[in-house]
């Protein structure tokens, strides 16, 4: 009996589309998905109604470039950073700028509320070169840590360390090839770790245990918490610097490589098993993203594709979309039922999704 071959993936149509003048350098759901913000690589940043696509405002953002966005969690406001040192705070329903912070260096790239339902307590972490601080909900400095021992690279908020007694959330910045914890109401780093190569991306997996780190020298490093134990995983072609832990924590999705490089957690640590490959680029892995609550990840790659897969589901894209150049950001809707898609060339793309899982 000849084997059978996969189906082909489905198109996935596109709800709405937009064209921005340049780079795709982020784009932010806003908390009750009424809106998606999208930030040029150049500086202008422009909200979307998610309904129609309609444009609601555009404003000229950052001078010298916009790195990065950040919904204040009631949705009221949309922050984001730069490259002219500052934090901006954008009334979400005038596109006004009603507060400016500096981020203490002369640029701003890491920016990020603190995750969950924590419209009253809710903190903001901004990292630029090596000055982490953080911010309350109306703007107020909270706390100023200890400088890194080198630019920082990646800020991440860890909801405690404990799922039985969490307490307060907690901070992790990478700086080189430096892991640091922090907590909320000291200046001074709760445990530093020591990595093998310089770290550029990070992702916590949810239920506490794990942070995975993406490097510089083509391999991913993980710590799992309280041992403190560390892992390394090799056969990337490339750095790594996109990560994605699935909603449970049994698959973490990485680029580094023309495949999606997907390694099974679900029976502990990976060591000693190899890695699922998921096959269907035709050039590196530039963006990655699982469903918040779902089963389906979407990778975007260099070759302008957008793939859906579903590890369920076996090894074969379920759907894809294809755009005219290369991809460089993929975000869920807070409900998992759209996708927001970037490009190089400016376009945004949204795509109704059904799960398959």
């Amino acid at each position: 009996m000849m084997p059978t071959s996969p189906p082909k993936p489905k198109a996935l149509p596109a709800m709405w589309e937009a064209h921005l003048a340049d780079h795709v350098i982020a784009l932010a759901w806003s908390p009750n998905g009424v809106w998606l913000a999208a930030a040029e690589v150049s500086g202008p940043i422009s909200l979307f109604a998610t309904a129609t696509g309609q444009r609601c405002w555009r404003v000229d953002g950052h001078g010298f470039g916009t790195t990065a966005l950040a919904w204040r969690p009631d949705g009221a406001v949309l922050c984001s950073a730069g490259l002219d040192g500052n934090i901006r705070w954008w009334d979400t329903a005038t596109g006004t700028e009603c507060l400016r912070l500096a981020g203490g260096a002369t640029w701003v790239e890491q920016l990020t509320w603190t995750p969950g339902d924590r419209t009253s307590g809710a903190l903001l972490a901004s990292g630029a070169g090596r000055k982490l601080r953080l911010w309350n909900r109306d703007g107020q400095p909270v706390q100023a840590y200890t400088d890194a021992a080198g630019t920082i690279s990646a800020v991440h908020w860890v909801p405690g360390l404990s799922p039985a007694d969490p307490g307060p959330p907690l901070l992790i910045s990478a700086a080189g090839s430096t892991l640091t914890l922090w907590l909320t109401d000291r200046p001074e780093p709760l445990h530093t770790y020591h990595a093998q190569g310089a770290i550029i991306a990070l992702a916590w997996r949810r239920d506490r245990r794990v942070i995975a780190a993406g490097k510089q020298d083509a391999r991913v490093q993980t710590w799992t918490f309280p041992a403190q134990s560390d892992l390394m995983m090799h056969g990337y072609t490339t750095k790594v610097r996109e990560l994605a832990w699935e909603a449970r924590g049994h698959w973490l999705a990485t680029d580094g490589s023309p495949v999606v490089i997907v390694w099974d957690w679900r029976t502990g640590t990976p060591d000693g098993s190899a890695p699922i490959s998921l096959d269907a680029h035709l050039d590196l892995v530039s963006a990655l993203a699982f469903q918040h609550h779902g089963p389906d990840l979407a990778s975007g790659g260099i070759d302008s594709r957008v793939y859906l897969w579903n590890m369920a589901q076996g090894e074969h894209p379920l759907a894809y979309s294809k755009l005219a150049a290369p991809i460089s950001q993929v975000a869920w809707s807070p409900d998992d039922a759209l996708l927001a898609i970037g490009a190089d060339d400016g376009m945004v793309r949204v795509c109704a999704i059904h799960s398959e899982g």
